[in-house]
């Protein structure tokens, strides 16, 4: 199903429709006079609504055990594989559904309610979405940017439309934003980071490789790391002040405003550390490589023998996994490794072809 198309009530033409990137949606120091609303429905049906944009940051609980726990304050119920005929509250149709709201709660002090469906969260479209996945998209995010749609209310009016070119602009058109949704079979990362000023829209096989804000997700498990503080990502102590931004939110670039490591007076120099004992070869970022070796995506040099060999000798595993990740190529002309120059392309030199693994011969 496609995104909701929203259109402007004569009482709204006076809301500011082209909010900064930083001031993602309307919800802020006080949701009920912030908030942006518009009538809307969705393609092909029509639901008497009122659509309400609101951003949500969980908050951390400890409770009489010590455990630290961040919450949200409402619950979920419906989706398209739920009955919601036999919901508790009968739900119209197979949406997603908010079926309670903590009193005190951030959800409550966003002006969540009962029964609001969930259209959208964090740029997925959750018309079309099992209850488990929802429950899921919902727990692994600590900010969530959500619009619900309210109902009880007069019909909407005939549909807005704008210029195809004021689609993902960084600009929202739409009272709903809807125009800086991403489109089907696609989510939104980067929101926020520092190479993109409102986020990029990828599919979700790429997510790993192309979004900034989780590309180092996995180096979170690794000896010697720092966590990010605005990212999910964790680097090497390594990068920190190395002139590159591998965290997204700059701040290995700024471990004193950050905190990420102990202040120095002089920024401009790496601060020391403690080596760690490790049964790992030391990772270590190259420019450039040796004719005879391969670039890997993450930055190190590895012997071009070690590539496609079944093992992963790449941080970011891409001597194994680029023609997954990065190697779109054409169906007549399949993602290979080019021994002779040590990289990855599409098809081969003329007289060789692929073998089993993927390397020209």
């Amino acid at each position: 199903m496609e995104a909701p198309s929203i259109s402007l009530t004569r009482r709204l033409k006076k809301t500011p429709l082209a909010l900064s990137p930083t001031k993602f949606l309307a919800f802020r120091e006080n949701p009920k006079e912030n908030r942006m609303t518009a009538y809307g429905h969705l393609p092909g049906e029509v639901i008497e609504c009122l659509s309400i944009a609101v951003e949500l940051r969980k908050k951390e609980v400890v409770d009489a055990y010590g455990n630290v726990s961040l919450r949200v304050g409402f619950r979920l119920g419906g989706g398209i594989d739920q009955d919601p005929q036999k919901a508790p509250f009968k739900y119209p149709d197979s949406g997603i559904y908010i079926t309670s709201v903590e009193e005190g709660s951030p959800a409550d002090e966003a002006g969540l309610k009962q029964h609001d469906k969930i259209l959208q969260v964090n740029g997925a479209d959750f018309t079309m979405m099992t209850h488990e996945r929802a429950v899921k998209f919902v727990k692994q995010s600590n900010v969530l940017h959500i619009l619900v749609a309210r109902a009880d209310l007069p019909p909407a009016p005939a549909p807005l439309c704008i210029p195809f070119t004021a689609v993902r602009d960084c600009v929202f058109d739409c009272p709903n934003m809807s125009d800086e949704w991403c489109g089907k079979g696609k989510i939104l990362c980067d929101l926020g980071v520092s190479l993109f000023k409102c986020g990029q829209c990828v599919e979700p096989d790429l997510e790993a490789s192309l979004c900034v804000d989780r590309k180092w997700q996995h180096l979170c498990d690794s000896e010697n790391t720092v966590p990010c503080v605005k990212t999910s990502n964790c680097v090497f102590q390594e990068w920190i002040l190395d002139g590159k931004d591998d965290c997204g939110d700059g701040s290995d670039e700024d471990p004193c405003k950050s905190k990420m490591l102990s202040c120095y007076n002089s920024t401009t120099r790496k601060p020391p550390t403690t080596p760690i004992s490790t049964t790992r070869k030391p990772f270590v970022r190259k420019d450039k490589c040796e004719d005879n070796e391969f670039h890997c995506q993450s930055g190190e040099c590895i012997e071009k023998e070690r590539v496609l060999d079944g093992s992963l000798d790449c941080v970011d595993s891409s001597d194994e996994k680029y023609c997954k990740d990065h190697g779109l190529c054409p169906e007549s002309r399949p993602c290979a490794f080019h021994e002779d120059i040590a990289a990855f392309g599409c098809g081969c030199p003329r007289g060789q072809t692929p073998d089993k693994r993927g390397i020209c011969r």
